[in-house]
C-alpha cells in the first residue's frame, strides 16, 4: 500500500479548507453558476401594450420595459435594444438605457399595413426579451368612426 507523506496530507486538508471556505457570503458555498446580483435576469413589460391606432401614426402610449436580477431588483444601465418582429413600423430610439427604476422606454410608429405589429425589448448581450403587441387599423376606420358609423369587419 502506497502512503502519502504528511506533508501532501496537510497540504491537502488545507486547500480543500480553503475551498470550503469560499462562500457567498450567506454562509453557503458560492455558486459559479449563478450570475450576480447586478446581472440583467429578466425582462418584462411595464405599459405600452396593446394598443392600437391608425396606420401609420405613433401610438398614443409609450412602450415601457423592466429589467431586473436574478433577486428581482431593478437594474439601471441596462441597454435594451428594440426590435420590429412584424408590422414594419419604426421606433423613436430603437436603443435604450435602463434608469434607475431598471425601466427603458420608446415611443413606436405603426407601420403602413394594417393589422397586428410585435416589437420586442431585448437585453443586450442575452436571449431575454418581452414583446409588445399593437394593432394597426385601417385609415377609413378612422373616418367610419368619426362619421358616426361603426366599420363592418
Amino acid at each position: 500500500m502506497h502512503r502519502l507523506p504528511r506533508r501532501s496530507i496537510t497540504v491537502n486538508i488545507l486547500l480543500i479548507a480553503s475551498m470550503i471556505g469560499c462562500s457567498d457570503g450567506d454562509g453557503g458555498l458560492a455558486d459559479p453558476q449563478e450570475p450576480p446580483d447586478d446581472t440583467p435576469a429578466g425582462i418584462g413589460v411595464v405599459s405600452g401594450i396593446s394598443q392600437s391606432g391608425i396606420v401609420g401614426s405613433q401610438l398614443a402610449e409609450p412602450l415601457v420595459a423592466k429589467v431586473v436580477s436574478r433577486m428581482g431588483a431593478p437594474l439601471p444601465g441596462v441597454t435594451v435594444n428594440w426590435v420590429v418582429e412584424a408590422g414594419e413600423g419604426s421606433f423613436a430610439s430603437p436603443v435604450s438605457v435602463t434608469d434607475q427604476d431598471g425601466l427603458a422606454e420608446t415611443r413606436y410608429t405603426l407601420g403602413d399595413t394594417p393589422g397586428e405589429n410585435s416589437m420586442l425589448a431585448a437585453v443586450a448581450g442575452t436571449s431575454l426579451s418581452a414583446r409588445f403587441l399593437a394593432m394597426a387599423l385601417p385609415a377609413q376606420a378612422s373616418r367610419a368612426v368619426r362619421g358616426g358609423r361603426v366599420p363592418s369587419p
